[in-house]
């Protein structure tokens, strides 16, 4: 599982909706990665929740609290994703060292044509337009 290029940035609040309890290190032991700090940052109160799509809360303060809103699905992929989004939705230290140099912190590439280090060719062009065109206007070759 790769997570996604864009997340959501994070967002402050005085009090935090409910939410399973656990720390970074609870985080990263359920995510299948090791947590590569210690001391206070891996000790860093969390609460992981359930939502349609990624939030993030966090109340004031340096190392405070954040609630965490992932989608539904297997306990490991939600724990990943809600790794990548306190890493890189509240850009928290311990997150991003315990996701640097693996696979998962890389984005997948995204929908279109494979990229071969070349523009399209006129033909290329030529045809995807007269494609379009066809499609809007209903006219078979």
């Amino acid at each position: 599982m790769t997570l996604p290029v864009f997340f959501p940035p994070s967002e402050y609040a005085s009090v935090l909706p409910r939410g399973q309890r656990m720390t970074l290190r609870d985080l990263c032991a359920r995510a299948g990665v090791r947590c590569r700090v210690t001391g206070p940052p891996a000790q860093r109160p969390l609460r992981l929740a359930r939502s349609g799509h990624l939030r993030a809360l966090c109340t004031p303060g340096p190392l405070s609290e954040v609630w965490l809103a992932v989608p539904a699905g297997n306990a490991r992929s939600r724990a990943l994703l809600a790794l990548g989004l306190l890493a890189y939705g509240v850009f928290d230290y311990g997150a991003r060292e315990s996701l640097r140099g693996l696979d998962v912190s890389r984005p997948s590439p995204g929908p279109g044509r494979p990229s071969t280090g070349t523009a399209l060719s006129s033909t290329e062009r030529q045809r995807r337009y007269r494609q379009r065109r066809n499609a809007q206007t209903g006219i078979r070759k």
